[in-house]
């Protein structure tokens, strides 16, 4: 059955208003969260739900989706503050996640955002922020690289020394951490590339001449 997208004018979010609490009140948690299964909660819209099957929905989307996905490490506090529904702004921080993909663009607009005084990569602090989350056992960080689009193999090694900062404190965390780099294209499946943070430029050229083909 397809996800569910909820839009609604004023009439009937006062409808939906009244429909949600009845059905908060008198079904199980346990059918609720069929329900709430069915929902595509990031076109949501918040008006006239109740508060606490909004809450219940977050909570259902965020503990069991692998699908969350941050467009680049900038955007990682925004995210966990606000999530991704439409004007809902749940913060995701009580919610134990499942799995989360940050997303690093190498086009040259977003390597601006690195201070090379500093070598700082632009949101590095903000993966410190993911040690904070309460998630599941099972919880998988997925970086993703975007190798496609890279200005020169010299920003690449620059990514991976940044990265090589990051992850140790999220592992002793005991966050499992992968590191893949693929291009935009649907069809082609991302390698991992966890082995490469922190190589040399050498290694880089490579490692890149063996794998192009994959990208």
């Amino acid at each position: 059955m397809p996800a569910i997208s909820m839009g609604h004018s004023g009439r009937e979010s006062l409808a939906l208003d009244k429909f949600s609490k009845v059905f908060h009140d008198r079904l199980p948690r346990e059918l609720r969260d069929e329900v709430y299964s069915y929902l595509d909660f990031p076109t949501l819209s918040c008006s006239g739900l109740d508060n606490e099957v909004l809450k219940e929905a977050a909570q259902w989307y965020y503990e069991n989706s692998t699908d969350l996905r941050i467009a680049c490490p900038a955007e990682i506090k925004s995210f966990l503050n606000r999530g991704c529904a439409n004007g809902c702004n749940i913060p995701l921080w009580p919610f134990q996640l499942r799995a989360l993909t940050v997303d690093i663009p190498t086009s040259s607009v977003y390597l601006q955002n690195f201070d090379r005084r500093r070598s700082t990569l632009h949101g590095k602090g903000n993966f410190r922020l993911l040690s904070g989350l309460h998630v599941r056992h099972d919880f998988k960080l997925n970086i993703c690289i975007k190798l496609s689009s890279f200005e020169s193999i010299q920003e690449l090694c620059e990514i991976g020394h940044q990265l090589r900062g990051v992850i140790p404190p999220l592992e002793q965390r005991g966050i499992a951490v992968t590191v893949r780099g693929g291009s935009d294209s649907q069809s082609v499946q991302p390698i991992d590339v966890k082995h490469m943070v922190g190589a040399s430029f050498t290694d880089w050229c490579g490692f890149l001449l063996e794998k192009w083909d994959c990208f």
